[in-house]
């Protein structure tokens, strides 16, 4: 049986991409602004979304049940051994039929539910990322994707050990510095996404991770980060972040006083300006959010209770900060 499961599971993880793509993001989320909005008719359009979205609710969680089945056992050694063996499994069909389109909304939190129920799981997949990131031979494509998994589930997951947190930010950070700007000769350096495309989601992901997790990661270990060198590089990694992250990477830098860096988004902007007559680059790297609040409902509240949502410092109720591209929640 379990030499017959990997190829059924990747069959059904093919099929759940597929009703996830015909479910677009900006679909489902007018879908759920009108549920909170009781009063608004849906159209003929909306209804047979609002149909198509909830069946899908339903098998994501049929999937969850059958996790959690395969996984029992009467005796802790033998789920741990089921455990291991599902997300071997898994992991592999992750490489082979997620990653190379970074378009789905829904289907990754499959991987989201699988990795909460043990501790060290969360450790080996970022460690499986991590592996193929620094991997050369890897596409572009590739490691960008993988860098948005990484960052936007190592965000979102409570159940990530803060040392985890605080290991990949450091390799992410070493990555930044010594294998794309030291290695790239000083009169080379200048900004451009074309040419250090992977270079630039490398830095948005640190970036991103400390904004959602700089008090879990502490300001001692952001401090030996070496954001400074980062940030004020000749690369100019800040202009090549959605603008939403770049703003409040830069406010949160300057709350904590470890970094004043919003003079070099105004200049960038500014430059821009003059020479394009707009400013607004959204998402020059074409990055990914993966694991962006997820808005089927019933998929939603099973994960709810260990998902880091974006709340305002100041206590206000969790808000959509609305920008073009990403939207904390």
């Amino acid at each position: 049986m379990p030499t017959l499961r990997s190829p059924v599971l990747e069959t059904v993880l093919v099929h759940f991409c597929r009703i996830d793509q015909h479910l677009p993001k900006n679909v489902l989320f007018d879908l759920d602004l009108a549920a909170q909005e009781e009063s608004e008719e849906l159209s003929e359009d909306q209804l047979e979304f609002l149909s198509a979205r909830d069946t899908f609710d339903r098998i994501m969680l049929r999937f969850f049940q059958f996790i959690e089945t395969s996984v029992a056992s009467d005796d802790e050694l033998g789920q741990k051994n089921n455990m291991l063996m599902l997300l071997r499994e898994m992991v592999a069909i992750f490489g082979k039929v997620l990653l190379p389109q970074p378009n789905t909304t829904t289907v990754q939190y499959v991987y989201f539910y699988l990795l909460s129920l043990k501790g060290a799981f969360s450790t080996s997949f970022c460690d499986w990322m991590l592996k193929r990131i620094r991997n050369k031979s890897e596409s572009r494509s590739r490691r960008i994707a993988l860098l948005s998994y990484l960052t936007s589930f190592l965000a979102r997951a409570q159940f990530v050990s803060h040392s985890t947190l605080r290991n990949v930010a450091k390799i992410l950070s070493t990555l930044c510095i010594k294998e794309h700007q030291r290695s790239i000769p000083e009169k080379e350096q200048h900004f451009s996404t074309e040419k250090f495309g992977v270079y630039y989601a490398n830095a948005q992901s640190l970036f991103y991770l400390i904004i959602f997790r700089h008090k879990e990661l502490g300001n001692d270990c952001i401090r030996s980060l070496g954001i400074s060198e980062i940030v004020f590089s000749k690369l100019n990694p800040l202009a090549a972040c959605v603008p939403s992250i770049a703003l409040k990477f830069c406010d949160i830098m300057k709350e904590t006083e470890l970094a004043f860096c919003h003079h070099i988004l105004e200049q960038f902007h500014e430059r821009q300006l003059l020479a394009t007559g707009s400013n607004e680059i959204v998402n020059p790297i074409d990055f990914y959010f993966p694991f962006d609040r997820c808005l089927l409902p019933m998929t939603a509240a099973k994960i709810d209770k260990f998902y880091n949502h974006w709340v305002e410092d100041d206590d206000s109720e969790p808000q959509f900060i609305n920008f073009k591209i990403l939207r904390f929640v």
